[in-house]
């Protein structure tokens, strides 16, 4: 063996037992772990507090003129993304959850507007029933728009409320604006800084076109929702060949980058000590994927919106954050008023038979374009 073979034996133990577990203890999803849920929830109210300071600090750099009157100016027109913030829960406004969601999409609309030529606007649309102050003072920013829903909780159960408040919200977001594209953003997460460049670039150039040798080829890609918040129980490694593909990715540039070094580190080595090498990238590589965790692994695709994945639903799961077709969301509609929602048949139940129904697609992106804020749903 090599000096440079018995070092990198010595290096993996190292890593192994003292680096690893340093570098990755805090993190939930890591093997390492070792938080308490108060630690974390001590994080979360810290990470809280700070988004909640930058929401208040971008509102106080409007002017509430200029802010109304250019998200009302981006509605009277044909936009390519209309974004409905949907406020329904007052009991979060002392961390300005509302605040911290409009502010983000504000934001990103105004971003993408400048920088991408993509035209986009934004509403908020409220179904609360209750006094609301923080959507009061949010009104002299941006266009608040209520539903025409006012049945009381005592009447309708919590996931028909849910039922009746998307179908108000896509209503109104069907009047105001010509729009292709329609987002519905809960108000219990806050999207990723640039998620609307990210959805742009995804639904142009990987769900409604691929790019076949250099160039955009429309697909025939049927679908009823993208949802933007992937569910936890799909992030982690299993069974299935997105975790498997991700491991080969990883185990390929490790071995890469060790015969690398080391044809520079050691110029005359034998091909048997060059696999040694390479076995040793594979190693260390595929450890440190599984140690830090496959939600870990997959924050690198945001890297760029090419590397992000679209991949079909296989189970319904609970929205937060969807985009709709405008030319769907008539149909989707239509379904949603002949149906009931109950405890035993959840809201996203119901999505996903109306998916089947209309034999179009539910889409998941991953990793997500929206983060939850709120700990008790």
């Amino acid at each position: 063996m090599t000096p440079y073979s018995i070092f990198l034996i010595f290096l993996y133990f190292i890593v192994l037992v003292f680096l690893l577990p340093a570098l990755s203890g805090g993190k939930i999803y890591s093997l390492y772990n070792y938080r308490s849920d108060i630690e974390n929830r001590i994080i979360e109210d810290t990470k809280q507090e700070f988004r909640k300071v930058g929401s208040i600090h971008h509102l106080g750099n409007l002017s509430m003129e200029e802010s109304i009157y250019y998200h009302e100016q981006q509605l009277k027109g044909t936009v390519d993304h209309l974004i409905v913030v949907l406020a329904k829960s007052p009991r979060n406004e002392k961390h300005h959850v509302l605040t911290q969601l409009a502010t983000e999409v504000d934001a990103n609309v105004r971003s993408v507007s400048v920088s991408k030529g993509m035209s986009s606007g934004m509403f908020i649309c409220n179904t609360s029933q209750h006094e609301f102050t923080e959507l009061d003072i949010l009104s002299r920013y941006y266009p608040v728009l209520t539903t025409s829903n006012n049945a009381s909780s005592k009447h309708f159960n919590k996931e028909d409320i849910k039922r009746r408040d998307f179908l108000g919200c896509l209503g109104l977001a069907r009047e105001v604006s010509v729009a292709r594209y329609m987002t519905i953003i809960w108000d219990v997460v806050v999207p990723y800084p640039g998620f609307l460049r990210t959805l742009g670039a995804l639904l142009s150039t990987r769900i409604n076109c691929s790019i076949r040798r250099g160039e955009l080829v429309p697909v025939n890609k049927d679908w009823l929702y993208l949802s933007l918040h992937e569910p936890v129980a799909s992030r982690g490694f299993g069974s299935n060949l997105a975790s498997f593909h991700e491991l080969i990715v990883m185990a390929l540039f490790g071995m890469i980058l060790f015969y690398l070094i080391f044809l520079v580190l050691e110029p005359g080595q034998t091909s048997s000590t060059r696999v040694l090498y390479c076995f040793y990238g594979i190693l260390y590589f595929i450890t440190l994927s599984l140690i830090i965790g496959r939600p870990y692994l997959t924050e690198l695709r945001r890297l760029s919106p090419t590397l992000f994945r679209v991949y079909q639903q296989q189970e319904p799961t609970y929205v937060s954050a969807i985009t709709v077709p405008t030319a769907n969301s008539r149909e989707l509609t239509g379904l949603l008023q002949q149906t009931r929602c109950s405890s035993y048949s959840p809201f996203h139940h119901v999505l996903d038979r109306i998916s089947n129904t209309l034999e179009k697609r539910i889409l998941l992106v991953s990793p997500s374009l929206v983060r939850y804020v709120v700990q008790d749903l």
